[in-house]
This record gives C-alpha cells, structure tokens and sequence, in this order.
C-alpha cells in the first residue's frame, strides 16, 4: 500500500502553493455541502422536465448557495493553501479570515484557481478511489428499491 500524499505543490500565475489536506471533518462538510447543492443540479440537467418519476423525485424547493454559504467554502478551501516563497511560506489567509497572500484580493482567476485545486486535491480521493463504491456496497439493502451510483 503506498503511502498516502498530504501536500501538494501547485504553480499558478508563476507563483507556488503548497495544498495540505484537510482536516477529515472539513473534507466530509465540504463534500456534503457540494453533494447538497450540485447534485440535484447535474441530475436536473441529465434529466428533460417532466420525465417521469426521476423529475418528480427531485427536490422543488432548491435553494442557490448563499454568498454567506459559498465565503465559508471559499474560506475553507484556502485553510490549507499556503504560498511558497524566498522567506518561507504564507498562509493564503490570515485567522481572522482577511487575505494575507499579496494581491489576492483582486485576482478571482488566482483564488479560484486555488480554491478548485484544493477541492480536487482534498475530496477527489472520495471519486478516484474505493470511497464511492465501498459506499454503495454499504448502503445496499438499506433502500427499498434497487439504487444506482
């Protein structure tokens, strides 16, 4: 068994991040809150109004993640990204949840950037490995009706 990788190195912009991993109980909320909001919403795309019963099993009163719901993402996404430079590394915020990267304030391209590599890097395992199927086999028998992932 190879041993599991906890830091990453991320060039953006000609600058180096280094992505740490997660605690485990941030990692499974960011993963529940993305479950929660995109799930429905990649269902609802796959299937055309008014398709039968998948369309009516979806939930009506989906609420958009709320600016307040997405600045926590945001702010926990950038908890493990740390910038690497000449005079050690910067963490990417500062506790207070302010920026503490120079000229972060101003580059969406850059925050996203980090934002996504650290969801990748920190939940991808769930998808990649044998997280989602060991999940499946654990929930069979669980639901009335035959399910599938």
């Amino acid at each position: 068994m190879s041993e599991r990788v906890t830091v990453k190195m991320v060039d953006l912009q000609g600058r180096k991040f280094k992505i740490h991993k997660m605690d485990a109980m941030t990692g499974a909320y960011l993963l529940y809150t993305l479950m929660e909001k995109f799930l429905p919403l990649m269902l609802e795309n796959q299937v055309k109004a008014g398709d039968g019963p998948l369309q009516d099993k979806l939930p009506k009163d989906r609420q958009p993640m709320s600016k307040q719901e997405f600045t926590a993402l945001v702010k926990d996404c950038l908890s493990c990204v740390r910038e690497v430079t000449g005079a050690g590394e910067i963490p990417a915020l500062n506790e207070n949840g302010t920026w503490r990267l120079n000229n972060a304030d101003h580059n969406t391209p850059l925050v996203l950037g980090l934002v996504i590599h650290s969801l990748v890097f920190n939940i991808g395992d769930f998808f990649a490995g044998g997280s989602l199927k060991e999940l499946q086999s654990s929930l069979q028998g669980i639901f009335p009706a035959p399910i599938k992932m």
